[in-house]
C-alpha cells in the first residue's frame, strides 16, 4: 500500500524504492483484507487500510476495465511516460499482459501465445 499513487494505482512490483509504472496485478486486495480480517477479526487492520484498497480497486475499474461489455483487460500503459511522451518497450504488449495477470510464471504462457 505504500507504493500506491495518488491515482490509486498500485505497481505489481515494489523493492527498495523500485516499482512498475504500468501494471498492477488483479484488485484482491480486498479479498485478502476480508479474509485476515475473518481470521483474526482485526478490526484496525482494515481500517489502515481500508481507502487505499478502495483507490486501487476504483483505479482497476477506471483503467483496466472495458465498457460496456465489463470485460477485464489487462496490459499495461504506463501513465506517467506517456504524459512524457517516452516509450517503454513493455509496455502494451502481450508480456505485459501475462504479467499482470498474476499467473505469468504459469505454463500456460510457455511458448506461442
Amino acid at each position: 500500500v505504500k507504493s500506491k499513487t495518488s491515482a490509486g494505482f498500485m505497481p505489481n512490483y515494489f523493492f527498495g524504492g523500485v516499482s512498475t509504472q504500468d501494471r498492477t496485478e488483479p484488485p484482491v486486495g480486498a479479498k485478502v483484507v476480508l479474509e485476515l480480517y475473518n481470521k483474526f477479526k482485526d478490526k484496525w487492520m482494515v481500517e489502515v487500510v481500508f481507502d487505499d484498497i478502495l483507490d486501487w480497486h476504483e483505479w482497476f475499474l477506471r483503467r483496466r476495465i472495458l465498457w460496456p461489455a465489463g470485460l477485464v483487460a489487462l496490459g499495461s500503459w504506463n501513465e506517467q511516460r506517456s504524459y512524457a511522451g517516452q516509450g517503454d518497450d513493455d509496455s502494451n504488449s502481450m508480456y505485459a499482459a501475462r504479467l499482470e495477470s498474476g499467473l505469468d510464471n504459469s505454463p500456460m504462457y510457455d511458448g506461442n501465445f
